[in-house]
């Protein structure tokens, strides 16, 4: 299972430091959940969502993030 970044703007994948491609095949690998909402929530990014991709599956699911990031306040 691959787990990416993804922008809802642009459909782009973050392939590595400020770099976004439209190719699953060479975006970043976040392998864990927990280390790419760490990393959304210290860059404070928005527009955002999680993209996940299932072995042997062409297709990949989208979750939104507002569900998955606490909002301080």
């Amino acid at each position: 299972m691959k787990i990416l970044l993804r922008d809802v703007g642009t459909g782009q994948f973050l392939s590595g430091a400020n770099s976004w491609t439209d190719n699953l095949e060479t975006a970043y690998d976040w392998r864990h959940s927990k280390r790419l909402l760490d990393y959304v929530k210290e860059r404070g990014l928005e527009g955002v969502e999680i993209a996940v991709r299932f072995p042997g599956c062409d297709s990949v699911e989208m979750y939104p993030l507002q569900a998955a990031v606490p909002v301080s306040g």
